[in-house]
């Protein structure tokens, strides 16, 4: 199920030009230097909620956390002429483009996404961090097989 998920997710992300990178959320902005491709999307993928429908069936509550990590590439104060000030901002197009491709989607079986939360973290200097928590449930009856 996590494996569909997440194929579901990078399928959906990919048709967003502008990422450079999509993968799983190892860590990888903990190092001295992270070993990605600018901008790209980190995923996570938890179940903070299951409840049983039968014995080998449960109905999850699924978390997804996207980090969009972007480097600095312009200023963005009110000084810069708006050609800098808008490459600057292009971080705010791109999460907007996130937003967008993954609200309301879902399929067969998965609920559609909805957004619960966007907040940015400060990790390392130079880069623009958003976090974008998307909320999802399915049936999981991988347990029947």
């Amino acid at each position: 199920m996590d494996e569909k998920l997440y194929e579901l997710i990078l399928e959906k992300l990919k048709q967003i030009n502008e990422i450079r990178l999509l993968d799983f959320d190892y860590g990888q902005l903990m190092e001295e230097k992270p070993p990605i491709s600018y901008p790209a999307v980190l995923i996570d993928i938890d179940y903070p909620l299951t409840q049983n429908i039968s014995t080998t069936m449960q109905e999850v509550r699924i978390l997804v956390k996207l980090t969009i990590v972007t480097k600095s590439l312009s200023e963005t104060n009110h000084l810069a002429p708006k050609p800098v000030r808008s490459k600057g901002l292009e971080f705010l197009r791109l999460r907007q483009k996130v937003y967008t491709k993954l609200q309301g989607f879902g399929n067969e079986e998965f609920f559609p996404f909805e957004r619960k939360s966007m907040r940015t973290a400060q990790i390392r200097q130079g880069l623009k961090t958003t976090v974008l928590q998307f909320e999802t449930s399915c049936h999981d009856d991988t347990a029947s097989s």
